[in-house]
């Protein structure tokens, strides 16, 4: 009897260590959709029912205990700390950039990031599809305007390509605006670059790109990025 414990304890074990890679790799691909909050459900059940399970079988393993909460504490620390490892790509990104910037050295310009992380991928693109196709080539439009294709309240505050600042045009502010999209983002480190700037009075030639510097930590399910740039057409 002690035996066929035994198995059932090494078969929650393995229950257990698939569950929290699931978890931890749902966590980072897809924080804050419906998926991560069903994972975190079932997660959440699973490692009560095995502390459940073992502590009714005939003989108590507590050893049993001490590791399902080790795998617990692993998977915390893990989601807590996977993206302050290694410490300096922030720094790689920021030398990225400030090459990406030279063209912009006497242009005024913001970028503002859309993500879909914190919705499914099929509303994002209903969202946006429209204007991200009306914007793919440069348009001349007012900030008013602006915020009906891309409303400025959705602006992410943690953007994930670009350096977050300050928008503060007025509402009458006649801007070019150009869209550039990255379709298959599963948390790489990634950097939106200019390739090409050039300003011309109510004309503008312009090319971008993103760059991964660092590869994803897993591919559970793809999210999409979308950097709005923001010309003024009367450069101050």
């Amino acid at each position: 009897m002690i035996e066929d414990n035994k198995g059932i304890v090494i078969f929650i074990f393995l229950v257990d260590l698939v569950m929290t890679c699931l978890f931890v790799g749902v966590h980072i691909t897809a924080k804050g959709s419906i998926l991560s909050g069903i994972v975190l459900l079932i997660y959440i059940l699973i490692i009560l029912g095995s502390f459940v399970i073992i502590n009714k079988l005939p003989k108590v393993y507590i050893w049993a205990d001490i590791i399902v909460i080790l795998i617990i504490v692993l998977s915390v620390l893990y989601i807590v700390f996977h993206g302050m490892i290694p410490a300096k790509i922030p720094n790689i990104k920021n030398e990225q950039n400030s090459q990406g910037q030279e063209l912009l050295s006497n242009i005024e310009h913001y970028e503002l990031e859309f993500g879909s992380y914190y919705k499914s991928a099929t509303t994002f693109d209903n969202d946006y599809e429209y204007a991200i196709e009306k914007f793919s080539t440069p348009q001349i439009i007012t900030i008013k305007e602006l915020n009906e294709f891309f409303p400025l309240n959705e602006v992410k505050k943690n953007p994930k390509s670009i350096e977050y600042s300050e928008f503060s045009l007025s509402e009458d502010e006649r801007v070019f605006v150009y869209v550039s999209t990255f379709d298959k983002y599963t948390n790489e480190d990634i950097v939106f670059t200019y390739d090409e700037l050039e300003l011309k009075q109510e004309n503008i030639k312009i090319r971008t790109h993103f760059e991964i510097i660092k590869g994803a930590y897993g591919d559970v399910g793809f999210q999409k990025l979308i950097v709005v740039s923001v010309i003024p057409l009367n450069q101050r």
